[in-house]
Parts: C-alpha cells; sequence; structure tokens
C-alpha cells in the first residue's frame, strides 16, 4: 500500500499511521498488507485525466529501498 503524506505533514508518525492503515485493512478484508509506505505529496503518479498509473507507480514502487518490516 503507498498512501501520500499531506502537504506539510512531516515523516515522524509515518510508523504509527502506516500500523493504522495496515489494521484498518486486515479488519476490512481479513487481508494482512506486507508493507504500508507513506511517500511525500505529489508521488503518486497520475494520467492527465487523474487516474491513478498503476505501471508507474509499481515502477517507482519498486525502486524503493526494501521496508523496515
Amino acid at each position: 500500500v503507498v498512501a501520500e503524506r499531506r502537504a506539510g505533514s512531516g515523516s515522524g508518525a509515518d510508523d504509527d499511521i502506516a500500523g493504522r492503515i495496515a489494521e484498518r485493512i486486515r479488519a476490512a478484508t481479513d487481508i494482512q498488507p506486507r508493507d504500508v509506505r507513506l511517500v511525500a505529496p505529489g508521488w503518486v503518479v497520475k494520467t492527465t485525466s487523474g487516474k491513478v498509473s498503476r505501471h508507474d507507480n509499481a515502477r517507482k514502487y519498486r525502486a524503493l529501498e526494501p521496508a523496515h518490516v
């Protein structure tokens, strides 16, 4: 899971927020996400129509440092 931080928010609480996101996903779907990353605003690539570009974001995700999980 990749989620953008809000503009102006630092990365200090990322682990706590990522944990809460993972817990909500697990509670709603009974699936535990392997990795939850919070990224800077604007990190997620979107098409000109505003849709999330799965291909480009998957490529960027694979280039990230390994998670500390």
